[in-house]
């Protein structure tokens, strides 16, 4: 039997969606939101349509972007081995390529978007596409959005423009990070 809990989930990609799934899997009541008309639309385009959701024996020295050490956290506490069990509970099975890649078996990105989809009907999780959050009411929030939506989310417009850039490393790391 479900909990009171709710949680809000904002951004209804790939870790938008994995987030919904882990809460309600736990007995939480979950409302994830998403402002595209679709869940998971970017998840399509990854691996070349094909999707590669992992990468074996990946850790924090293959990441090369502005800030290598911001991996770091994330590969500590959810391994290789915990993103392979997410996905053999929900019925994805996998392949790996000569380039030590994970993909779905099927090689196609939409095999790993249905299962999320589907998993999250069967979770009971409440989805609203197509909406924009304004306002955030205290209480329970994963914000999995980056880049850009995470600034436009989690920092108020009051806040002076100078103010807000400099802050827009770490709202996407926070988002990201979530």
């Amino acid at each position: 039997m479900k909990n009171a809990r709710t949680l809000a989930v904002i951004g209804g990609g790939a870790s938008g969606m994995a987030a919904a799934i882990e809460a309600a899997h736990q007995g939480v009541h979950v409302v994830l939101y998403e402002s595209q008309a679709r869940l998971g639309r970017k998840l399509l385009a990854t691996g070349n349509g094909r999707c590669n959701f992992s990468h074996q024996g990946f850790n924090d020295s293959n990441y090369h972007g502005t800030h290598p050490h911001f991996v770091h956290d994330a590969l500590t506490q959810f391994h290789e081995a915990d993103t392979l069990a997410f996905f053999e509970a929900i019925g994805l099975a996998h392949t790996v390529d000569g380039r030590h890649r994970y993909y779905p078996a099927s090689l196609q990105a939409s095999a790993v978007l249905d299962v999320l989809r589907l998993t999250l009907e069967e979770a009971g999780v409440e989805v609203h596409t197509d909406v924009r959050i304004t306002a955030v009411q205290p209480q329970q929030v994963v914000f999995a959005c980056a880049g850009k939506a995470a600034v436009r989310m989690l920092l108020p417009s009051s806040l002076p423009l100078a103010a807000r850039q400099r802050q827009n490393l770490a709202v996407r790391a926070m988002a990201t990070s979530c």
